[in-house]
């Protein structure tokens, strides 16, 4: 997913193409009790770019907000992933007074990077 103008899309990867990255058993047990617990939604996404004349795709999310949206990027980081951070120290907590998204954290302790890393790992391991 992409945000483009402040809008969600379905879009392929910047390269266009399509990789595989192994997970640990642990982590894909997790996921098994993760979905049994919580289905995937399908959500309905314009394919490539937003606007009205753009085709869409349905696709199951694992991950949605509570009314079943798809989840923005910029929400996760506010909301979910830097305040797991702070929580465990790896970035100050958010300043009283400030505004949500108004962290004191770098770029590199965005979520997206932790995709990065993780397949950097894989890729030097020789997976």
């Amino acid at each position: 997913m992409q945000t483009i103008d402040g809008k969600l899309c379905y879009a392929p990867p910047k390269s266009r193409m399509s990789r595989i990255a192994d997970m640990p058993t642990s982590v894909a047990e997790a996921l098994k009790r993760h979905i049994a617990e919580y289905p995937s939604v399908e959500v309905e996404l314009p394919w490539g770019r937003p606007g009205s004349d753009v085709p869409t795709k349905r696709l199951p999310l694992l991950l949605t907000t509570r009314f079943h949206n798809a989840v923005a990027v910029n929400t996760w980081n506010t909301y979910t992933w830097k305040p797991a951070l702070a929580k465990v120290g790896i970035i100050p907590s958010r300043r009283e007074g400030t505004k949500p998204w108004q962290w004191a954290a770098a770029p590199k302790d965005g979520f997206h990077v932790l995709r990065h890393t993780y397949a950097s790992i894989n890729h030097a391991g020789g997976r």
